[in-house]
Formats: structure tokens, sequence, C-alpha cells
């Protein structure tokens, strides 16, 4: 499902085959600041987030390095995989999602 939001602020991204884009954004969301791993087409619309991590404290100054990381890549089918380095987990998201 898409949504009308737009990509601000956008940092490394990757495209598919198809022109779609994973990239990382701050957000603010409930009065939280958010960092996002999401997914967008070509136009720039937020298609889903695969990743968020809630780094408010950052702005307090407790930093942890680790927790704001995110490492994400296309495989060859498009599908992605996106690895939390906080949680040492590895999420894959199929091509169709």
């Amino acid at each position: 499902m898409s949504t009308a939001i737009k990509a601000r602020g956008l940092v490394l991204p990757l495209f598919d085959s198809q022109g779609n884009i994973v990239g990382q954004q701050i957000v603010q969301a409930d009065g939280k600041i958010m960092r996002e791993v999401r997914k967008y087409d070509r136009e720039l619309n937020s298609l889903f987030t695969l990743a968020s991590v809630d780094i408010t404290g950052v702005i307090q100054g407790k930093i942890d390095p680790f927790r704001m990381v995110f490492s994400y890549q296309f495989g060859m089918d498009n599908s992605i995989y996106c690895g939390d380095l906080d949680k040492y987990e590895i999420k894959v998201f199929n091509a169709g999602v």
C-alpha cells in the first residue's frame, strides 16, 4: 500500500532493477525521532518501512553507535536483505512486497 509521504533527506539510496529505491531517513513520529529504512517507488512514494529505531536519545547526548546502523542490499531477484547490527538479525523481504 502506497502513502503520499515523499522521501526527504534520503541517504544511502540503493536502486533495484525496476527503479524502486531503498534508503534511510530521519523522521519524526509520535514525539520521537526515528531512523528508518524504507522502500520507495520510482516516484519516491514510501511503500513500506523495513526497519526503524528510536534515536531520540542521540539528541539528548546518549549515543549508542551500533543502535543507529542498518545495512541493506538488494539480491539478484530484487529481494531486500536488511541487517540490524543491534539485534544481530538479517531480515529478507521478497521482491513482490
